[in-house]
């Protein structure tokens, strides 16, 4: 009796077969290959969250500037003070060393900073923030980020534009006509710029096989490019932007051809973007 029942425990005790297996793994891989692609939906999503409430606090510490310097606009840089917009808007902000930072961007701060050779700055790309070296403070190296300002609000910007220029930039916030219209932090690989709506982007890859909009434009000043800082692949074809009213809009990248970056700015409803263009995230 005892080795029958021995024999119908052994019996009861069969693992699975091969083909058993096969179908456990094939429905997990199935199940995976719905649910991952949901997953980084999901991440990115948050991930763009992040981004627009960074940019929420950047363009609210703007309004508070605003509000304790009777609505004037802070200057540019210059040789002698070199103090960057995040120092004049830092101080209304208690985590600006978090909200400088796009989500998509902090990973490669390090790696950023690693390069830095005190001397030089690094122009930032989709996925590495900035690196600005011409602060004259003392206890300060650089700074870094990964968002850009409007040149065009600058205070004194009229000092030293072109002259076809002089009468395009905000000397004060009652110059500003629509200031929900009005870009003023934006997703971008450098410091600051001097967009128009005329501008144009290069018709194809900058060097080698690195697109354009991995890297955006690198060129200086009020170039006719200038609006290639903000139209980068970080969000594929979007861009996240900051207006001076503190509303933050996620924007295909024709749409920034529309906004009024200065005072003389027309809406361009048909700018010419070179492919191949970013892929939708």
């Amino acid at each position: 009796m005892k080795n029958a029942k021995n024999g119908q425990l052994r019996k009861k005790a069969k693992g699975f077969t091969l083909i058993e297996l096969l179908v456990v793994i094939a429905i997990i891989s199935l199940l995976l290959s719905v649910l991952l692609p949901a997953l980084k939906k999901v991440k990115y999503q948050a991930r763009m969250v992040i981004d627009r409430n960074n940019l929420k606090s950047l363009g609210t510490a703007m309004q508070l500037y605003l509000t304790h310097n009777k609505n004037r606009f802070f200057p540019y840089p210059d040789n002698v003070t070199s103090v960057l917009w995040l120092d004049y808007i830092g101080q209304n902000t208690a985590n600006i060393d978090e909200v400088r930072f796009c989500p998509e961007t902090v990973s490669r701060r390090q790696e950023v900073e690693n390069e830095y050779n005190g001397s030089t700055s690094i122009w930032g790309t989709s996925l590495r923030p900035w690196l600005w070296n011409y602060s004259a403070q003392s206890y300060k190296r650089y700074e870094t980020g990964s968002y850009g300002f409007n040149g065009w609000f600058y205070g004194d910007a009229n000092r030293w534009v072109p002259d076809s220029m002089k009468n395009y930039p905000y000397a004060n916030l009652n110059e500003v006509k629509v200031s929900s219209l009005a870009p003023i932090f934006l997703d971008a690989n450098w410091a600051d710029g001097w967009p128009q709506n005329t501008n144009v982007l290069p018709a194809n890859a900058l060097s080698g096989s690195v697109n354009f909009y991995d890297i955006g434009d690198q060129t200086s000043g009020t170039t006719d490019r200038a609006i290639g800082r903000f139209v980068l692949n970080r969000h594929g074809r979007k861009t996240n932007v900051s207006f001076l009213d503190m509303h933050v809009e996620t924007l295909v990248h024709e749409q920034l051809w529309t906004l009024a970056w200065h005072k003389g700015a027309k809406p361009n409803f048909s700018p010419v973007l070179p492919k191949p263009l970013p892929k939708e995230k």
